[in-house]
């Protein structure tokens, strides 16, 4: 047996651990039962999803979240996230490159970006925009960001850079239930036509294309408006 073969598994088993061992413990203390929800250390300080695969934790645990908060008479579809993963803002967010770039994503299954080469699996085309200045672009963005289930937006300001004038966002985007946060970020080039942006889960190795799934569907919110397109192929 190879190592892969080996090793999957075992991540497997201990997400389905991890996640029934969070619900069990969630459960106990959902709002309206017998206490006030406690963040993912107070819960539970061993649960450590770095290498966990998410979708293995949300099956064992989701099910369970659910019956909790049904017995809590929660709205599970409308309510704040139950349960909050510890995770600090990342360093590497931000400009690169005196203001021209942005990161590209590790070799992890949990983020994409423009920066990436066009062969990289974690790479996704920029967004083009025509007939419009660089604030009615901005502008659009942020309603679209928005517009996402859990977008706050962190930062949004002019970049400066040796092309010119830009702009740059970045918002979060917190899972429902559990509390995932994703880190968005867009910068919009000087030449009032580009767009490049990254998305990329703080918590799990693979995010089950959460990211690209979000991506895409703020790219048709966008093409809805006049003059958006996506460059290259959709996501």
């Amino acid at each position: 047996m190879n190592a892969a073969a080996f090793v999957q598994p075992q991540l497997q088993l201990r997400a389905t651990r991890t996640g029934q061992r969070a619900a069990v413990r969630m459960c106990e203390t959902t709002p309206g039962a017998e206490g006030p929800a406690r963040s993912a250390s107070e819960t539970d300080a061993t649960l450590d999803l770095g290498s966990t695969p998410r979708r293995a934790f949300l099956s064992a645990a989701v099910g369970a979240v659910a019956a909790c908060a049904a017995g809590a008479g929660i709205d599970a579809a409308s309510a704040a996230p139950i349960f909050k993963w510890p995770s600090s803002r990342p360093g590497y967010l931000g400009p690169q490159g005196g203001g021209r770039y942005l990161n590209l994503c590790p070799l992890s299954k949990n983020c994409v970006s423009t920066s990436n080469s066009i062969d990289s699996q974690m790479y996704i085309p920029p967004w083009n925009y025509s007939g419009k200045t660089l604030s009615q672009a901005v502008a659009e963005v942020t309603e679209v960001i928005n517009e996402q289930p859990g977008a706050t937006i962190i930062v949004s300001k002019p970049v400066k850079s040796d092309r010119g004038d830009g702009w740059y966002i970045s918002a979060e985007f917190e899972s429902p239930t559990f509390g995932f946060v994703d880190d968005f970020e867009a910068l919009f080039a000087p030449d009032n036509k580009t767009v490049d942006y990254r998305s990329q889960a703080r918590t799990g190795a693979d995010d089950q294309n959460v990211n690209r799934k979000r991506i895409k569907n703020m790219r048709l919110a966008l093409e809805k408006k006049a003059g958006w397109k996506s460059a290259g192929f959709a996501t």
